[in-house]
């Protein structure tokens, strides 16, 4: 399928049901966005001689802002999924000082979680000190799996940051498709365990080969919009260092993650919240640009919308 063609369709369906996504530097998803900073990221198999060194846990977290709480609130019931080292969900924990209502789960078992990621004993037991729960063995593609915590729901936030097979394919097109069935896997799995007007929250590095897994999309077909899209700027979550799939011996050929990186916020199709008066104001522009006569899809689309539904 022809380049522009295929953004048509990604533009189409991030803009359904009146939704926009901006990545412009606004209040949006998380309140006020400071400055960038620079911090760790992934990609695939690309290499970043400039990029700073992880600090240990402790240290990193003591030296961060200190303002990850703006970003999601202890109040609200949260998971996170693929969590690796488990940093992320370490500095939630410690900027909100209290975690009752947070789950942190990792795709590995414990033993080989602390095998591949040298801070991911000392994370856990913060998380654990602080009240939060820590799971291991967790499926992102299979939820809620065997655990009976995740079965009962009930979550406002269901967060995967950096999704990333790891399945360490070279062919560009099968490592894309790999991708693809992960982001499927877990946008089909993933709204059973919202609460009402809760969101699923997924943060991508912005370029290639990124922006060929057509997240947006899958989650459409999966049933879910897009409410929101912001940048994501590690420096807010004190302590957060991103790792890849593969583990600690891995880390020194990640780009950091202000490469541009997003999260976007989905919703239940018909489970949004009420409008405020300005995203009322907004949607009407955005209307207005749908008018217009229907273009009729071509074979070439069709094919591309099974594809991503999962069909040959």
């Amino acid at each position: 399928m022809a380049k522009h063609r295929r953004k048509k369709l990604l533009a189409r369906a991030a803009r359904a049901d009146g939704f926009s996504v901006s990545t412009a530097s606004s209040p949006g998803l998380f309140g006020p966005q400071p400055i960038p900073r620079k911090a760790e990221s992934d990609d695939d198999d690309e290499s970043d001689p400039g990029a700073p060194a992880a600090a240990p846990a402790a240290a990193s977290r003591a030296s961060g802002d200190g303002k990850g709480s703006k970003y999601y609130q202890p109040s609200q019931k949260t998971l996170l999924v693929g969590e690796g080292d488990l940093s992320f969900g370490a500095a939630l924990a410690v900027a909100w000082g209290a975690a009752e209502n947070l789950t942190a789960t990792v795709f590995d078992d414990e033993a080989t979680a602390a095998r591949k990621y040298a801070a991911a004993a000392e994370n856990a037991s913060t998380l654990r000190a602080l009240g939060a729960r820590v799971l291991y063995g967790v499926d992102a593609t299979r939820l809620p799996g065997g655990s009976k915590a995740l079965r009962a729901g009930g979550f406002d936030r269901v967060v995967f940051n950096f999704p990333h097979a790891g399945a360490g394919i070279k062919d560009q097109k099968r490592n894309i498709e790999t991708n693809q069935a992960l982001l499927r896997g877990f946008f089909t799995t993933a709204p059973a365990l919202l609460a009402s007007g809760g969101e699923i929250h997924v943060t991508l590095a912005h370029g290639p080969p990124y922006d060929s897994w057509d997240c947006v999309l899958i989650a459409k077909l999966a049933g879910l919009r897009v409410r929101r899209c912001v940048p994501f700027e590690a420096a807010r979550f004190a302590g957060y260092a991103h790792r890849r799939t593969l583990g600690d011996d891995h880390a020194g050929d990640a780009k950091t993650a202000e490469r541009k990186s997003k999260t976007y916020a989905f919703g239940v199709a018909g489970d949004e919240p009420e409008p405020t008066e300005k995203e009322r104001k907004g949607s009407k522009g955005i209307q207005k640009q749908r008018r217009g006569p229907n273009v009729k899809k071509s074979r070439d689309d069709e094919r591309f919308l099974k594809r991503m539904r999962g069909g040959r």
